[in-house]
């Protein structure tokens, strides 16, 4: 699913983002660096005989830093929140 630069949040704030995620945030570099995390984060929540999936992303605001955050559903198991800081989008 690609992030599309032009839905970054304006200047303001998210207010839906929270400290205890921006604690858990995982740091990015770059695309690429994105994509490995992703897969890494995901790879032990699956087990045999258990799909999962992106549901969906949203782009978050904490002042200078900007996060992504990404929904996963895993069969069987209670939806997953990880949450990508991803400063490189502000510069490209």
């Amino acid at each position: 699913m690609p992030l599309d630069p032009l839905q970054i949040p304006t200047d303001e704030d998210s207010p839906d983002l929270t400290d205890q995620e921006i604690d858990l945030a995982i740091m990015t570099q770059d695309s690429n660096d994105f994509v490995k995390h992703l897969e890494e984060s995901i790879r032990p929540l699956i087990r045999p005989n258990c799909g999962a999936c992106i549901t969906g992303h949203a782009l978050r605001k904490r002042r200078p830093h900007l996060y992504c955050r990404t929904n996963l559903a895993l069969d069987g198991e209670p939806d997953k929140v990880l949450l990508f800081q991803v400063d490189w989008l502000q510069r490209n």
